[in-house]
């Protein structure tokens, strides 16, 4: 974003914090919470949260609050009927904020390691990234230990472990549940009732959010192209 550029946030999530609407200036916002990391933090740091162990770099508070305040610069979230609720908001959307920016860094770096070890090349570190540039041998240090190969490992096979991934965009439920209502109203018309029609509608969110699609013939649903949820497994869902 440019440095006078600034964009308003209407709605926000009351439980995860995250922006959602408009959903280009949501988009935008988790958008420069990797931009924001990416020029502010070393790649030489090499934890987000305060390791147990001595001697190990992280990032404090105190670069986590300066980061904080690099983003929001450019945004304007909504104001509540109170101070008090709009502080809750606002800490809540500082939190989805930072969780969001330690995902992005985790992955800059694990790109910029893996390129290198495709081809042996120095990153382009160029404009606001030219600050990059000496930490790249700490950095390339620390990636080729055997602590950072065994904490790699661990983290793949704790991905490993995760069955469900959802399969929605940046706009979350925001841009999707509508999508799914014009669907279900198009299956009405046909004179089918959708099988989540009784649903709890947390339960229908989830599935649909996890791969879940209609079955524009029956009103059923279809997980994975191969199992139909339909009103006998109905029951084991509620």
């Amino acid at each position: 974003m440019g440095k006078d550029e600034h964009l308003t946030i209407d709605e926000v999530n009351a439980t995860t914090g995250q922006p959602l609407a408009p959903v280009p200036n949501a988009v935008k916002f988790v958008h420069q919470c990797g931009v924001t990391v990416r020029d502010n933090v070393y790649i030489s740091t090499q934890e987000w949260i305060k390791p147990k162990l001595e001697g190990v770099s992280y990032v404090d508070k105190r670069t986590k609050d300066v980061l904080w305040n690099k983003l929001i610069a450019h945004f304007t979230l909504p104001v509540l009927e109170d101070e008090v609720k709009t502080k809750k908001m606002t800490d809540k959307v500082k939190h989805f904020a930072l969780k969001k920016m330690a995902q992005q860094f985790n992955n800059y770096k694990n790109k910029l390691f893996r390129e290198w070890e495709e081809d042996g090349k120095l990153p382009d570190f160029t404009g606001t990234r030219e600050r990059q540039r000496p930490h790249w041998p700490a950095f390339l240090e620390y990636k080729k230990s055997e602590r950072a190969k065994k904490r790699s490992q661990t983290n793949k096979n704790n991905a490993a472990k995760k069955k469900y991934h959802h399969k929605m965009g940046p706009g979350g439920y925001r841009v999707a549940e509508p999508k799914w209502e014009k669907i279900e109203s198009e299956l009405r018309a046909k004179g089918l009732t959708p099988v989540t029609e009784e649903w709890d509608r947390r339960i229908r969110n989830w599935l649909l959010a996890h791969g879940g699609e209609y079955d524009m013939e029956t009103g059923e649903l279809i997980i994975d192209e191969s199992k139909v949820v339909n009103g006998a497994q109905k029951k084991l869902l509620t």
